[in-house]
């Protein structure tokens, strides 16, 4: 279960996402949320527990997914 929504995303970019794009979000954003689950394994505990804000979580995750959608290759510059 990731904390972002691929309509998280479209909002901070500033437009609607075909279909094909909503999937390729989502797919970003559940990379996102593997990765970060693998740093913190017991993340949804921490979260229940209110040690890790699951608004953070999100943030993270939009950021990450924004970031990869907008610089597939990761380039900043040429």
């Amino acid at each position: 279960m990731t904390y972002a929504t691929p309509a998280d995303i479209a909002v901070l970019l500033g437009f609607s996402f075909t279909p094909e794009q909503n999937q390729q979000a989502q797919g970003f954003l559940d990379d996102a949320e593997w990765q970060i689950t693998n740093r913190v394994p017991d993340l949804a505990e921490k979260i229940a527990a209110g040690k890790i804000s699951a608004a953070s979580v999100q943030r993270v995750e939009i950021r990450a997914v924004r970031r990869t959608m907008l610089k597939p290759d990761g380039k900043d510059n040429e």
